[in-house]
């Protein structure tokens, strides 16, 4: 794994990854949400297709810097998030896992915030598990 505990590592790539993950989670539990709720006919392909955007994207802009990510970056393929909802927390939970492993490496002056940053990402993935895993 590289070490990120270096001058390159920047608070605004950190800060940007934050953001486009917490947003790409929140996507995937609102989908989910409406999913369950109208018995998964409703067609959310559209909507899933945003999360993942915006999730591919924030793993490219940070791998830029890290090559440890580009292991999740392989496995993301659109037709796996497609196939289920099981299939997506699993996707998106490998990727928070790494993100726990480079907690420990990243440069000291960014680090409290990076990891309220990924404290506040795990909650939300907990909530899913919780409330929708449970539930499929």
């Amino acid at each position: 794994m590289a070490n990120l505990a270096s001058e390159d590592y920047t608070y605004a790539s950190g800060c940007a990854l934050m953001i486009q993950c917490a947003m790409g989670l929140s996507l995937i539990e609102m989908s989910l949400r409406i999913s369950h709720k109208v018995g998964s006919v409703f067609d959310f392909k559209e909507l899933i297709s945003v999360c993942e955007q915006g999730i591919v994207k924030s793993v490219e802009h940070y791998e830029r810097d890290h090559q440890s990510l580009l292991v999740y970056k392989k496995t993301l393929n659109s037709s796996i998030l497609y196939e289920s909802s099981s299939d997506m927390l699993v996707l998106v939970e490998g990727f928070l896992n790494q993100l726990d492993h480079l907690a420990n490496e990243v440069y000291l002056k960014t680090k409290p915030d990076y990891l309220v940053g990924i404290n506040m990402i795990k909650q939300v993935r907990e909530e899913l598990v919780n409330n929708l895993l449970i539930k499929m």
